[in-house]
């Protein structure tokens, strides 16, 4: 089954983009490091330690 995958540090659609995959029946996953701490009920949220480009080198 697909997930969506959220770059949460810097997407300014969060909510939107959990809204549609809650909608479509799609996981959503939330990757943010310590310092952003974005959480939501309907996504799994995963948490990277704080530095440069560490969310996205886990989503490579």
């Amino acid at each position: 089954m697909p997930t969506i995958l959220i770059d949460a540090d810097g997407c300014p659609v969060v909510n939107l983009t959990v809204q549609i995959g809650r909608a479509h029946s799609v996981p959503v996953k939330i990757l943010c490091d310590t310092v952003h701490c974005i959480q939501r009920d309907d996504a799994e949220t995963l948490f990277f330690y704080k530095g440069t480009d560490r969310v996205d080198f886990a989503l490579c």
